[in-house]
């Protein structure tokens, strides 16, 4: 059996695909992509999954010998066979069978996938596996709704940097998509120390879910070159997106995600306004003294004058700040995490907000607040 196939459409499909391979996993076929035909013979599609998500891509072909059974392929090796080969305008993928004796004398047949051009010469023999080893595959199947993708980009661009990493809290090793009661989404995430949220109009999910973070970044990859519209299918069990070509479904993390708006009253309103990218700056010169890129920064404001500084071991630096401010504030904020809360919100001014009531955190939001966008973070010890 063999088909042919065009080299630059194989080749952006794999890397659609690509990131939702599972890497050194306890479960070899996790690193594999599944190959088979579909819609009668006339396409390729493949599949890669780390259990938590799963993405399906497909290619026309161009012509087609005898049948495709299905096939497991590594999807390091085919990638890398497939980039080396863009000297090639078509491709050819062979499936070839073979007996073997192994070191019992027993013999066995095995599979190979022969990967070649049909301009050049080289050819790429790949060890295959049975593709039954591969998790069932199942998409999210519900009536679609749409949102411009440039919209959703934008929701994960400014939330998902606060995604946590420590595996032992589950449940913020996501994006949180939370069903508003009066219409949109809204979409948080928390590690713990800080928090980042937003809104959108659409409704994504049929009920609260949260999205892996290894379903982000593939996602906000095929969006960022996506200029129309992102399908989405969810029902009660999963959340698909379908977007220059790559369909990803998700079941979803187990676990509640901590209920966000507890903070949220005691952090709106009030503050100072300021120019985000100088006080990021700012903050930049005078931690330049301490190697710790956590050093607490001083913030204190006044109606009159406003300043941020820093005392490393035998060394201190102030520097004067821009603000406006009807009331007078003195804290400490964490600046590595202050930063990249406003550099993902910005550019232009911002709102910060101390929080009220001894409650010890900081909102951070554009001046206008229109697009609902907001960080929260922990403050640092002074």
């Amino acid at each position: 059996m063999s088909i042919t196939i065009n080299q630059r459409k194989l080749a952006r499909a794999v890397d659609r695909i690509y990131l939702l391979r599972e890497k050194k996993s306890t479960m070899p076929i996790l690193e594999h992509f599944l190959l088979r035909l579909a819609d009668g013979g006339k396409v390729l599609e493949m599949f890669a999954t780390n259990l938590e998500a799963i993405g399906r891509v497909t290619v026309p072909l161009d012509t087609v010998q005898g049948e495709l059974p299905g096939l497991a392929v590594e999807a390091v090796k085919l990638k890398k066979a497939v980039q080396a080969l863009t000297a090639n305008k078509s491709l050819t993928l062979e499936r070839v069978t073979r007996k073997e004796k192994d070191h019992s004398g027993i013999s066995r047949e095995v599979v190979s996938l022969i990967v070649s051009g049909l301009e050049t010469s080289t050819a790429y023999v790949l060890a295959t596996t049975s593709p039954d080893e591969f998790p069932t595959v199942k998409m999210a199947d519900a009536p679609p709704t749409t949102m411009p993708a440039k919209d959703l980009l934008e929701a994960l661009r400014v939330t998902s940097y606060a995604v946590s990493d420590d595996e032992t809290r589950y449940n913020l090793n996501g994006l949180f998509f939370e069903k508003a009661r009066d219409g949109g989404t809204f979409i948080v995430a928390s590690d713990g120390h800080r928090m980042a949220a937003t809104r959108v109009q659409n409704e994504i999910a049929a009920q609260d879910v949260i999205v892996p973070k290894s379903a982000i970044g593939p996602l906000a990859k095929v969006l960022a070159k996506e200029s129309g519209e992102v399908i989405i299918r969810a029902d009660e069990k999963r959340i698909g997106f379908e977007a220059g070509g790559l369909q990803l479904s998700t079941t979803g993390l187990d676990g509640r995600f901590p209920d966000w708006r507890q903070i949220v009253p005691y952090l709106t309103g009030g503050g100072f306004t300021v120019d985000g990218e100088k006080l990021v700056a700012s903050i930049k010169r005078v931690t330049a003294l301490s190697s710790d890129s956590h050093v607490p920064v001083i913030v204190k404001v006044t109606p009159d004058k406003a300043s941020v500084e820093v005392t490393a071991r035998d060394a201190k630096a102030t520097e004067p700040i821009d603000v406006v401010s009807a009331e007078s504030y003195d804290f400490a904020l964490r600046n590595t995490y202050f930063a990249e809360a406003i550099k993902k919100l910005g550019p232009g001014m911002m709102r910060i907000a101390p929080g009220k009531k001894n409650l010890a955190a900081i909102r951070i939001s554009r001046e206008d607040e229109t697009d609902g966008a907001f960080a929260v973070v922990m403050p640092g010890r002074a």
